[in-house]
C-alpha cells in the first residue's frame, strides 16, 4: 500500500497481537468499522469510513499517537506510563477490558513478606520505568545508600520464572487472574497500579479537520463500551417514593421517569452497572417497586452476531428474523438512552441491521415474513413518534431525552414569542374596543396563560373554526377530560335516562328537583355589566341563562359532555394508525372475539356510525372475563392517520394480544355492481355476490400428524364506503360458488352487517373454502377492498359468476289468470308460459329460474343443434 492511499485518512492504531488484540477487533465490529486485513499487512483501509487501521505493538502506540504520527490509538494505561508519554497523549475513553494490576510478586515460601523486605534486593520486570519509579520512592523512604538501593533488571518475557531460576528475589509484572503467578509459587505483596485499555489521541493533534470523525468514532465506541458494562432497569414505583428510587438507580446521567395512567405511580428506566444489578433489584423491592425488568444490552449484539452467522451458513430465514429483531432492540435502547453518543451508536447499529435484512429480502423473494406485535413498546413508540414532526419541526415526546428542533410550528410573530408548549406563537389576544378580553381568562386572577394556551392549540389545529371543534373535544386536548357527544335528535336518545346520568355525574349548575329540572348555561363571550358590583360577579344575570331540560331536548341538536377521567380507576391505551382511507371515523364494539358463526349475518349492526368529530365514545358494561372486540375505522384522503384508543374502566382491563400470526398478507380490490350486488343471504340473488376460492396450505416443517392438526389463524378484513353495510362469510364449499347459505356451511363470519368495515377472524384448518363478500341489499353498490392475513401460506382467486364467458339472455314473465296453470298433474299445465329456444350448434345450457322466494338452476349439454321448448327465467349458452 502506497503512502498516497493514506492521505486525508484518520489513522487508527490497534495492538497487532497480545491480550488486547482480540478485544479491539470486537470493539471495532461493534462500532461498525468494516475492514479486511490481508495476511502479514499491518495497514488496511476501512470500507465505510475515511479511516486506515495501523496494527502496531501495544508498547509503540503511545509514541506514535503522542508524536502525531497516528490520530487515535488503543493501548493500556500501563504502556502509556511506561513509555513516559502521559504528557503527550490525551485519554479519551476507558474501554473496560484488559483490566490488570501491575504487582510486586515474591516467592510465597520465602522470607520476603513486604516491599520493605524486598528493598535493596534484585527485581526483574518488563516495566523498567514504572518499577524504577516505584522502588525509588521505597528506597528514598527507607533512606537506603546508593550501593544498597534496589536493582531493577529487564527481561522481555516469562518474568514469573526469574525467581525460581535464581535471577531475582522478586518481580514486577501484570497480573489478571493470578493463576500463572500461583503456579510459579509467587504471591503479591504490593500493587504498583491498576490498568485497563484506553482510547487515546494526541494532546497536540496535527489534523484538526479530522476532529468530527474522531468524535463520531469515539461516540460509537462509547456506546459499545456502555452496552457491555450496563443493563437497563425498568420498574414501576409509587410517585411518593420516586426520590428514594432514583437514589438507588441514578443512571449514567439521569433516569427516565414517565407517568402512568394511575397518577399515583410512575415508570422509571435507568442504566445500572451489571455487577450491581442484583443488589439494586433487592433495594427496589424493599421500597415498594413493582414489575422490575432487566434488559441486557449485550443481547442486541448477540442477536446481530447470530444473524451474521446464519447469513454466512445461508440460513436466510433465520438471519432475516434475527437482523430485524436486533434492529428493534437497538432502536428501543436508543430511545431509552440519555446520552447523545449512546443514541447515535444504537441508531447506527439498528440501521446496519435493517440494511442487511433488506438485502436478504431483495435477494430471497420467498423469505418467510416477520410478524409484528402491534402492542409492543417499539411499535407503540413508532406510532407516537409520527406526531413529533410538525411543520418540518421536531418536537419529541414529553418523556424523551431528545432535544426539540429550533424551528417554530407557526410562522410569523408580531410580538415576543410566548413560552408555552411549542415555540412560535405571538402573545396577541383579541379584545373589545375598551380593551377587555374577548376570550377565556381567569377573571379577577388576571392570568392570561389560559388564553395563550387556547390560542396555541387553535393555531396548531388550523384555526378557530377547524372541523370537529367543540367544547368537549377541545377540553380533552387541553386537559385530558373524556369527551362525549349526546345526539338529542337521534331516535335512540332517551331524555329521562340521559338526565339521570348527567345529574348523577355533575351537580354544579344543575337544577334537579322534580318540579324544576334544568341547566344553567354560562356564556363567556357576553361582556359583564359596566356596573362595578356586577363586574366582579361571575353569576351576573347577563352572563348566565337558565334552560329547562325539556327546552334543552327541544331546542338543541346535541349536548357535549366532559367527564373527569379520575372517575375511572384504570386506563388502558393503544396507539395505532389507519392507512389508505373528507375525514370520518367510527368506533364499534361487539361481545366476544369475533370468531365463529354465532353472529347473525342477516341484520345491520346499530353500532359503528361514522362521524367527522375527532373523538368517538362508546359506553358499555362488562362482566368478569368478558371479551370485547373493538373496531376503529377511518375514511378519508390521508395516506396514514394516527389514533389513540383509550379504555377507561372501574376494574383492571388488558388487551388480548395475538402475537406473530399474520405472516402472510394479500390485498385485493372488488366491487358491488348491478350484476354482482346480491344482498344478504335472505335474497334469492345472494349467489351473485363476489366470491373467492381460498386455499390454505398445510403447515411446513412438522410431523404428519401435527401438520394435519395445525390450524391457521386467519383474518378477513373488508373496507368500503361508510354508507354501505358489509359482511364477509367463509364457507365450507371446496372453493365452489355458493348459491344459498346455511348455518352448517359457515367457517367464519363477520357477524351483523356493519357500515364501511367488516372483519372475520379465527382458526381454520388447511383446505379449500369459498369466501363471500356481500352488501346488505342489492341496491348497495360500490367498490371495496379485501385483505386476508394468515399465519400460513394461502392462495386466493376470484370465482367466476355462473355464465361467465357465455351468451346470456334474460326473459321476464308472470303467472296471471289462465297462465297460472299449475304443475304437470293439472290438465291445463300446457297453458303455463312457454318459450322456444333454437341452437345452431351443440352447446352447454344453464337455466336459472328465480322467483322472489327461491332459485332453480338446471345445466344441460346438447349433442346436436335443435329446438328446445322450456319454462325458464334466465338462460346461459355457449352458442348463439
Amino acid at each position: 500500500m502506497n503512502a498516497e492511499a493514506l492521505d486525508g485518512r484518520l489513522l487508527f492504531a490497534i495492538p497487532k497481537k497480545g491480550r488486547l488484540h482480540d478485544k479491539c477487533l470486537e470493539l471495532l465490529a461493534g462500532a461498525d468499522i468494516q475492514f479486511r486485513r490481508h495476511h502479514r499487512l499491518d495497514v488496511c483501509l476501512v470500507k465505510n469510513h475515511n479511516i486506515a487501521l495501523v496494527f502496531l505493538p501495544a508498547s509503540d502506540i503511545p509514541s506514535f499517537v503522542g508524536k502525531g504520527n497516528v490520530d487515535l490509538g488503543i493501548t493500556g494505561q500501563d504502556v502509556i506510563l511506561e513509555a513516559q508519554m502521559e504528557q503527550h497523549v490525551a485519554e479519551v475513553l476507558k474501554l473496560g477490558f484488559g483490566k490488570c494490576a501491575l504487582q510486586v510478586q515474591v516467592p510465597e515460601s520465602g522470607p520476603i513478606k513486604t516491599v520493605e523486605d524486598l528493598a535493596g534486593k534484585r527485581v526483574v520486570t518488563s516495566f523498567e520505568v514504572l518499577s524504577g519509579q516505584y522502588f525509588k520512592e521505597v528506597d528514598d523512604r527507607l533512606q537506603l545508600a546508593e550501593d544498597k538501593r534496589t536493582k531493577i533488571e529487564y527481561v522481555g518475557g516469562s518474568v514469573e520464572a526469574a525467581c525460581s531460576l535464581g535471577l531475582a528475589d522478586g518481580i514486577v509484572d501484570l497480573v489478571e487472574s493470578g493463576d500463572t503467578m500461583r503456579a510459579a509459587g509467587l504471591h503479591a505483596i504490593a500493587t504498583v497500579l491498576q490498568t485497563e485499555a484506553v482510547l487515546i489521541k494526541s494532546s497536540t493533534p496535527k489534523h484538526p479537520a479530522l476532529e468530527p470523525l474522531i468524535k463520531l468514532i469515539t461516540s460509537r465506541i462509547a456506546g459499545v463500551v456502555a452496552a457491555g458494562r450496563y443493563v437497563i432497569c425498568e420498574y414501576n414505583i409509587p410517585r411518593a417514593r420516586l426520590h428514594a428510587a432514583t437514589a438507588i438507580t441514578p443512571g449514567r446521567r439521569a433516569p427516565t421517569v414517565s407517568p402512568l395512567e394511575d397518577e399515583a405511580w410512575v415508570a422509571v428506566s435507568a442504566m445500572v452497572e451489571k455487577s450491581k444489578v442484583a443488589d439494586v433489584m433487592d433495594e427496589l423491592v424493599q421500597i415498594g417497586a413493582e414489575d422490575i425488568l432487566i434488559f441486557n444490552l449485550d443481547n442486541c449484539r448477540a442477536l446481530y452476531s447470530k444473524a451474521a452467522n446464519a447469513e454466512f451458513t445461508k440460513d436466510f430465514n433465520c438471519a432475516f428474523r434475527q437482523y430485524v429483531k436486533a434492529a428493534e432492540y437497538f432502536l428501543l435502547l436508543g430511545r431509552k438512552a440519555t446520552e447523545d453518543e449512546l443514541r447515535t451508536s444504537y441508531r447506527s447499529k439498528a440501521a446496519k441491521a435493517l440494511e442487511r435484512a433488506e438485502k436478504i429480502k431483495a435477494v430471497k423473494q420467498d423469505i418467510r415474513p416477520i410478524s409484528k406485535d402491534p402492542y409492543s413498546e417499539s411499535e407503540q413508540l413508532y406510532v407516537l413518534q409520527k406526531s413529533s414532526l410538525i411543520n418540518d419541526g421536531f418536537y419529541p415526546l414529553w418523556d424523551s431525552p431528545e432535544k426539540h428542533s429550533s424551528s417554530s410550528v407557526c410562522g410569523g410573530s408580531s410580538g415576543p414569542p410566548a413560552a408555552i408548549w411549542i415555540e412560535g406563537f405571538d402573545d396577541q389576544l383579541p379584545t373589545h374596543p375598551d380593551g377587555t378580553l374577548m376570550c377565556m381568562s381567569t377573571g379577577n386572577a388576571v392570568q392570561l396563560w389560559p388564553s395563550l394556551v387556547e390560542k396555541a392549540y387553535m393555531k396548531l389545529a388550523g384555526g378557530y373554526e377547524f372541523l370537529g371543534s367543540d367544547s368537549s373535544t377541545d377540553l380533552h386536548a387541553l386537559a385530558g377530560w373524556i369527551p362525549e357527544h349526546v345526539d338529542v335528535k337521534s331516535p335512540d336518545f332517551q331524555p329521562e335516562k340521559t338526565w339521570s346520568r348527567i345529574s348523577e355525574g355533575y351537580s354544579l349548575g344543575m337544577h334537579g328537583d322534580s318540579s324544576r329540572r334544568g341547566i344553567t348555561l354560562y356564556d363567556p363571550w357576553v361582556r359583564p355589566s359596566e356596573d362595578s358590583d356586577r363586574v366582579h360577579n361571575s353569576n351576573s344575570t347577563n352572563r348566565t341563562i337558565y334552560v329547562s331540560w325539556d327546552e334543552v331536548c327541544t331546542l338543541f341538536d346535541g349536548i357535549y359532555l366532559s367527564w373527569n377521567p379520575v372517575l375511572f380507576k384504570h386506563q388502558l391505551k393503544f396507539h395505532g394508525s389507519h392507512r389508505d382511507g373528507l375525514e370520518y371515523i367510527s368506533l364499534s364494539t361487539q361481545r366476544g372475539s369475533g370468531i365463529g358463526p354465532s353472529y347473525r349475518s342477516d341484520v345491520i349492526s346499530t353500532k359503528g356510525q361514522y362521524t367527522n368529530i375527532p373523538h368517538v365514545l362508546i359506553r358499555t358494561s362488562m362482566s368478569t372475563n368478558d371479551i370485547l372486540t373493538i373496531i376503529a375505522s377511518y375514511e378519508g384522503e390521508r395516506d396514514e392517520v394516527g389514533f389513540t384508543l383509550t379504555v377507561y374502566s372501574t376494574v383492571k382491563a388488558s388487551w388480548v394480544r395475538s402475537l406473530g400470526k399474520a405472516l402472510y398478507i394479500k390485498d385485493l380490490e372488488g366491487a358491488f355492481t348491478l350484476k354482482s350486488a346480491g344482498g344478504n343471504h335472505t335474497y334469492p340473488s345472494y349467489y351473485l355476490n363476489p366470491q373467492y376460492h381460498l386455499r390454505i396450505h398445510p403447515h411446513i416443517g412438522s410431523s404428519q400428524r401435527s401438520v394435519r392438526d395445525t390450524k391457521a389463524q386467519l383474518s378477513i378484513i373488508v373496507k368500503t364506503d361508510r354508507h354501505i353495510p358489509i359482511n364477509a362469510t367463509l364457507t365450507w364449499s371446496e372453493g365452489e360458488r355458493v348459491e344459498e347459505l346455511g348455518n352448517n356451511d359457515l367457517a367464519l363470519s363477520s357477524g351483523p352487517y356493519s357500515y364501511g368495515y367488516a372483519i372475520a377472524s379465527g382458526n381454520v384448518p388447511p383446505g379449500d373454502y369459498t369466501l363471500v363478500v356481500s352488501a346488505f341489499e342489492p341496491r348497495h353498490t360500490g367498490k371495496f377492498e379485501l385483505r386476508l392475513e394468515s399465519s400460513e401460506r394461502f392462495d386466493i382467486t376470484p370465482i367466476s359468476q355462473e355464465g361467465a364467458g357465455m351468451f346470456s339472455t334474460v326473459l321476464r314473465g308472470e303467472w296471471k289468470g289462465n297462465s297460472a296453470a299449475g304443475g304437470p298433474a293439472f290438465k291445463n299445465y300446457t297453458s303455463n308460459p312457454a318459450f322456444e329456444l333454437q341452437l345452431s350448434t351443440p352447446a352447454e345450457l344453464t337455466y336459472d329460474f328465480a322467483t322472489p322466494l327461491w332459485l332453480l338452476r338446471l345445466t344441460i349439454t346438447t349433442d346436436s343443434a335443435y329446438n328446445w321448448r322450456a319454462h325458464l327465467h334466465r338462460l346461459h349458452s355457449t352458442s348463439p
